[in-house]
């Protein structure tokens, strides 16, 4: 009789890898429980609002069962919460090429799962030119994406447009600009902690964006923001800053329509 169901891993510590064998016992749980709970239900529109686990072998076969579940209408499902063994400040190159690989193999695998995704978390991958492009285009219905150090190269150019995201997060972000070409439904937008010298980040067709939080560790190479110039003609209500007291000037400008409630740490 559940109406929602969340199936995730255990107590994960954001400061410390978990080791291969933690990968594959907690994988292997998660997988016994999509099993479980899932396999023998009757056919409903009952929701899993949350599945959390590790990004690896075991990951596909998990994908595959609730593929499985959701061809015969017995689940929808929200979220995927795909970790990896390394933690971000751990993971190289060369493990991030590595993670970006299986997400895709994954993603290959199972393209009838993540088209039923509303809700995205991912970390610590690299990507191919083409490949955000194509998770966008197979997550037909997400509406909240989270990357956190996800990139596609050292100051490469991400370029983002979905019909029906609504909700973006973004964190220790390398890439060298991202550019919100066109995100009709976008409302919030969290930036924090990127690499690039240059604006980091710039406006297309949001129209609808309202609430914009960056945070930024501003060192010696990273430019003043200008946010006439960076906000463009986004309609903002609500703006939160954060650069730990670095690189802030205020210039006392007249009442603006794009601009109603601002603060600053």
């Amino acid at each position: 009789m559940l109406h929602e169901i969340s199936i995730k891993v255990g107590s994960v510590d954001p400061e410390h890898d978990r080791t291969c064998d933690e990968v594959v016992r907690a994988n292997a749980t998660i997988l016994g429980a999509t099993r479980s709970l899932l396999e023998n239900r009757m056919a409903n529109l009952h929701a899993i609002r949350c599945m959390r686990f590790f990004l690896g072998d075991a990951s596909t076969t998990v994908g595959q069962t609730v593929r499985n579940t959701i061809s015969t209408k017995k689940v929808g499902l929200a979220e995927f919460d795909i970790l990896t063994e390394k933690v971000t400040k751990r993971c190289t190159h060369d493990d991030m090429v590595t993670y970006g690989r299986q997400l895709m193999a994954f993603v290959d695998a199972c393209p009838d799962t993540f088209c039923g995704l509303t809700r995205l978390k991912l970390e610590n991958v690299m990507l191919g030119g083409s490949d955000f492009p194509k998770i966008f285009s197979i997550c037909k219905r997400l509406v909240f994406l989270r990357l956190d150090n996800c990139n596609m190269g050292l100051m490469s150019l991400l370029e983002l447009q979905h019909p029906q995201l609504r909700e973006l997060e973004m964190e220790n972000i390398q890439f060298e600009r991202v550019d919100l070409n066109c995100l009709p439904e976008l409302t919030t937008l969290t930036f924090s902690w990127w690499a690039s010298p240059r604006d980091p980040l710039s406006f297309g067709y949001v129209p609808l964006l309202q609430t914009v939080s960056i945070a930024n560790t501003t060192l010696s190479y990273h430019k003043m923001l200008k946010l006439s110039e960076v906000l463009g003609n986004a309609a903002i209500s609500n703006l939160h800053l954060n650069f730990e007291s670095e690189k802030i000037w205020v210039k006392p400008e007249g009442p603006r329509k794009n601009c109603r409630r601002c603060s600053t740490n």
